[in-house]
């Protein structure tokens, strides 16, 4: 019954060793002598031999209950003698029918003679797993097997029918007939005996050779990244030879690659088990130990690191763990476990350059000056590459806190001691490009590739190269990006990130078809990298290809790229596109995915903001807060939020607690100092971007937002320096130059603040804005038509943009133009019926053509769009006015002033209006605090209202 059931589970086809010796003795040795004896007798009777010992031996080697199916070779062996005897009478149809049937029998018999074998095998049972992983194997045997047992037997019923046994063909006929019986006995049982060393020296070695071939094929699986299937090849050796201890090593390195830190532990402890005595395993242990966070167990199982490998002995374990977080990227933990390290040992001055390396990595760039400080001041005689590390280091602090001037100096004493320190000439170079002394920064590159053109180091080379492309891509250096490109390519053809910069710059270029082309070339070298795809998407949108951007995004899923990473890049596409709501959907797929991602929430809040949807901002920040309760960045959104919903006072608490828990971020600095000038509080504002000039001195948003506030506060010329400082951080801060133009304009130099505007236009050849506030200038200058050319320039490249079409109507209002004047705002009007500012300008316009009531109309309007906008009030009272409704006209000047009492005109209308009433007193204080506010009222002392009032 045992083996009927296993018969069931296992398909007859199974490979088997065991069985194999057996069916090769049985066939290659019983049956064509048996046989051939058989046929002779019934051809010729003149043999007549004793057959005793032939049941004997079926007897004692095949006494099984399923040795009747057996009987089928019997069968076979008649149907071979009819094909053959079919041949010599020339009957051969029949043959051939008989050949095939026979053909069938024999396969049917011999599977069944494998099923035989395994069934009744306490080896097979026991392996039965490894017996059903080789079945593609046993194909290959099995046939083998088949087509010699039919040679043999088609050759033994040829001697057969020739009327010759097998032996006569090499033996005298004598011989033959004296001791065949007790040659075939011993010869048959010595076979057997023989065979049996034989098969099992073959199933240890078929074995062996196996289970070696499985970690062979495991690795090469691992070379490629595709880990399941390397454990999957470690398995199954495990199952093949359970005593390797390699096996279990390199099962333990693929669940590590998967994070499969608990698995990977039980895998090297194992190997260590078969193999105490090797260091690599218990290195292996102690480092997955320790990223399990067993730190006291890992450094047990280091010790017996230090103990096999006495090179390890000079090692400090919390050293050792340190270079393990690290390459973890745990840069934190790292830096804590140099720290314990140092305090272990504080002589040891290695620790230094890795544990300095982490501090700059996480940004604590003052931390790591003065750690560098304190080794050079402590320990005397550093060795010189230390000493020179160390130096490269200290400038990369500088370097990265902007203090460039001092980290050029690291530099230098670096390459001072090491002069073929290329990377030290690389960071002073980059140090010089940042000051825009680029012919220098290009001459410490250069020198930096001759270094390492002497020692050969081409890896290290395109390195170099992929280093200083980034940095011209980031300094907009594309001529330079190309000419670089050029260069590396020569060197690597098929980097995938060269094709990616490449494509780049061609697209900061604007030459978006040829970029398209090198980004397809990116992705097509390396599918996983997420920058090239988020790219080529990028610029499919530009060319207006958005069904080609959605296939390209939807095409790395599909090789099993990271999906969060694709979608994530996807929506960032489209929200630098303007699509935020598009990008809102791909922002919302990736929170499903991980709804713990810190990015996620940045750009989904960035989103909300730029779509004036403040109230979902405050909800989306306070649900980031409950996973990352200390992220500077959330507190600062929030406050932006709050400042949209003039809440200015809450904003200004959650800069400061953003700015509380991240010190060296200037982004919460600078907007707590818009804060406080959106209040008025122009010098407080003043002192935060000054401090953030000190932190980041070449930060140009700073010196502009600094620039604003002097310019506010009616500093003019100092405010001129602060824009200039700023367009020379950064050339292309076009804010920078229109609110230098408006500076000018405010001075009255107005050519140089159009000339200025001119400038801006080629930087921003397609911005609308700038064209509007170039044909303000313009028509202050009282050049209309140049005026109006800049306002219909605007409109062609932004056909919704209000204002250039109230300007338009202001300058048509100014020539005596009232039709044409009134198409522009009402085309301004219906092109954004909510604009306040729209309705106070028509409101104007109306009222110097005389049309009070419907002017007044439009001011009620305006004033309902924005309760807060004094100017509606002030032109409403200054309409009453004309109307001779004084008594009202007071009640809107006094709302104007309560909403901006620092503007004098205000007053001035005021004091007229009382004045009119007969309210002589009143009129005077009002028109001593016009005086006050602007001296220059003075003049007017009679109690009328000036034409310009209503500019």
């Amino acid at each position: 019954m045992m083996g009927v059931k296993k018969s069931q589970e296992v398909p007859y086809y199974t490979f088997s060793i065991l069985g194999i010796s057996y069916f090769l003795v049985y066939t290659f040795f019983y049956y064509p002598i048996t046989n051939a004896r058989d046929y002779l007798n019934s051809l010729e009777g003149q043999f007549d031999l004793n057959y005793s010992f032939w049941n004997s031996f079926s007897t004692l080697h095949f006494n099984s209950p399923n040795f009747s199916e057996l009987t089928q070779f019997h069968l076979i062996d008649n149907f071979l003698g009819f094909f053959i005897g079919g041949i010599y009478s020339g009957y051969f149809l029949v043959a051939i029918v008989i050949l095939v049937v026979a053909t069938l029998i024999h396969l049917i018999g011999t599977l069944n003679y494998f099923k035989l074998f395994y069934t009744t095998s306490p080896f097979l049972e026991k392996h039965q797993k490894l017996f059903k992983a080789k079945y593609k194997q046993s194909y290959k045997v099995f046939f083998v097997i088949f087509t010699l047992n039919s040679t043999i037997s088609i050759a033994k019923y040829y001697f057969a029918v020739s009327n010759t046994t097998l032996v006569d063909y090499f033996f005298p006929n004598i011989i033959v007939l004296i001791f065949y019986d007790i040659l075939s006995l011993f010869f048959i049982h010595l076979l057997i005996f023989l065979l049996w060393i034989i098969s099992w020296y073959v199933i240890y070695y078929f074995l062996k050779l196996d289970a070696h071939d499985y970690i062979e094929k495991g690795r090469r699986y691992y070379e490629k990244s595709d880990f399941t299937k390397a454990i999957e090849n470690y398995r199954l050796s495990s199952e093949v030879d359970g005593t390797n201890a390699k096996t279990f090593n390199y099962w333990g390195v693929s669940l590590l690659s998967l994070d499969n830190f608990a698995e990977a532990s039980a895998k090297f402890k194992k190997a260590i088990e078969l193999f105490p005595e090797n260091s690599l395993f218990h290195e292996n242990l102690s480092y997955t130990l320790s990223l399990l966070r067993k730190y006291e167990e890992a450094g047990v199982v280091y010790d017996e690191v230090k103990r096999l490998n006495p090179d390890k002995n000079k090692i400090n374990y919390h050293s050792y763990l340190g270079s393990i977080l690290i390459r973890q990227g745990k840069l934190e933990e790292a830096v804590e476990s140099f720290q314990k390290s140092h305090d272990a040992d504080p002589k040891d001055i290695k620790i230094y350059v890795p544990w300095i390396d982490s501090l700059t990595i996480l940004g604590r760039n003052e931390e790591a000056i003065k750690l560098i400080e304190e080794v050079m001041n402590e320990h005397q005689n550093i060795d010189y590459k230390i000493e020179a590390s160390l130096l490269n280091y200290w400038g990369v602090s500088h370097l990265n806190l902007n203090r460039y001037v001092d980290a050029i100096e690291k530099f230098q004493k670096a390459v001072q001691i090491i002069p073929e320190f290329f990377v030290a000439y690389e960071n002073w170079g980059i140090s010089l490009s940042f000051l825009k002394r680029f012919q220098e920064s290009k001459e410490k590159f250069e020198k930096a590739i001759e270094i390492l053109n002497k020692i050969r180091n081409d890896e290290e080379i395109f390195h170099l190269y992929l280093n200083w492309i980034n940095n011209l891509i980031l300094l907009k250096q594309n001529d330079a990006v190309l000419e670089n490109v050029e260069k590396a390519l020569k060197i690597n053809a098929k980097s995938p990130r060269i094709f990616n910069y490449w494509g780049v710059a061609l697209l900061k270029l604007n030459r978006l078809e040829e970029a398209v082309r090198k980004f397809e070339k990116a992705v097509k070298i390396d599918r996983n990298l997420i920058v090239a795809y988020s790219n080529l998407i990028y610029t499919h949108c530009l060319l207006g290809n958005f069904k080609e951007a959605d296939i390209i995004s939807q095409y790395p899923w599909r090789l099993k790229v990271d999906e969060i990473k694709i979608l994530f890049s996807y929506g960032t596409v489209l929200a630098e596109l303007g699509r935020h709501e598009k990008a809102i959907e791909k922002f919302e797929q990736v929170w499903e995915r991980d709804s713990r991602l810190n990015h996620n929430y940045l750009a989904w809040t960035d989103c909300l903001i730029s779509l004036n949807r403040f109230e979902e901002v405050l909800e989306k920040v306070e649900e980031w807060l409950e996973i990352n309760p200390d992220s500077d960045k959330a507190y600062n959104y929030w406050g932006v939020a709050l400042l949209n919903l003039d809440r200015v006072e809450e904003g200004m608490k959650k800069f400061h607690k953003a700015t509380k828990l991240n010190p060296n971020i200037t982004l919460p600095l600078e907007n707590w100092g818009y804060a406080l000038g959106i209040l008025g509080k122009y010098e407080e504002a003043i002192e935060k971007y000054q401090k953030i000039i000190e932190m980041d001195p070449l930060n140009a948003i700073a010196y502009y937002f600094w620039g604003l506030g002097l310019q506010r506060s009616n500093k003019f010329m100092e405010a001129i320096e602060k824009f200039k400082k700023a367009t020379e951080f950064d050339p292309y801060l076009t804010d920078a130059y229109c609110d230098w133009a408006l500076t000018l304009g405010t001075l009255g130099d107005l050519e140089a603040a159009s000339n200025m505007y001119q400038k801006v236009i080629e930087l921003e050849p397609n911005n609308a804005i700038i064209y509007n506030y170039w044909g303000v200038i313009l028509l202050q200058m009282q050049l209309f038509e140049d005026a109006i050319e800049k306002f219909k320039k605007a409109i062609d490249l932004e056909p919704k943009f209000t204002l250039p079409y109230e300007n338009w109507g202001y300058i048509l209002r100014l020539v005596g133009n009232f039709e044409e004047s009134k198409e522009k705002y009402l085309k301004a009007l219906e092109l954004n019926p909510y604009n306040a500012n729209t309705y106070r300008s028509y409101g104007i316009s109306l009222a110097h053509q005389g049309n009070h009531e419907e002017a007044i109309d439009q001011f009620v309007q305006s004033s309902i769009l924005d309760s807060k906008g004094w100017e509606a009030y002030y032109y409403w009272g200054l309409t009453l006015s004309q109307m001779q409704n004084f008594e009202e006209a007071i009640k809107k000047f006094k709302i104007s002033s309560e909403l901006n009492p620092e503007f004098a005109l205000i007053y001035y209308s005021l004091s007229v209006s009382l004045d009119k009433l007969g309210e002589e007193e009143e009129a005077k204080k009002k028109y001593q605090k016009a005086i006050e506010l602007d001296p220059s009222l003075g003049y007017l002392n009679t109690p009328s209202i000036p034409w310009y009032i209503y500019q």
